[in-house]
This record gives C-alpha cells, structure tokens and sequence, in this order.
C-alpha cells in the first residue's frame, strides 16, 4: 500500500522544513542548560559546550535535509 501526498508534498515538507529549524535551538538550549554536569569529558578534550552543540546541531540539520531532498526527488 503507498501513500502520497501529491500536490500537497511542497506544503508537508515545509512545515517540517520549519518544525526543525524551530526545535533545533530549543533542543540545543536544553540539552546546554540540563545537561551542563555531563558534559565534563568533552571540555576536557578542549570543546566548549557551545561548539560541541553548534556542530551536532548543523550535522543533524545537513544530514536530514540531504535525506529530505533525496526522498522527495525519488518521491
């Protein structure tokens, strides 16, 4: 059984486009502001918490974009 959105493709995957955009900084805060006591061995290597936060955040974002535009193309 398959199921397609059809014309309304463009719309879905904007909103989704927008819902990660939005949940990635609060994510990122979160995962920052509770998770502070945990985070001792990366600031041992010399990482600061920011950078270790900007640098998962943009991978996530780049790996699930590319898997969105792939998946829409072969949609």
């Amino acid at each position: 059984m398959q199921y397609t959105y059809g014309p309304k493709a463009h719309e879905v995957m904007g909103v989704l486009f927008w819902y990660k955009v939005i949940t990635l900084p609060l994510i990122l805060y979160t995962a920052i502001h509770y998770k502070k006591q945990e985070l001792y061995y990366y600031q041992n290597l010399g990482v600061s918490k920011l950078t270790l936060g900007v640098c998962t955040s943009v991978f996530d974002f780049s790996l699930w974009l590319t898997l969105s535009v792939i998946t829409f193309n072969h949609i």
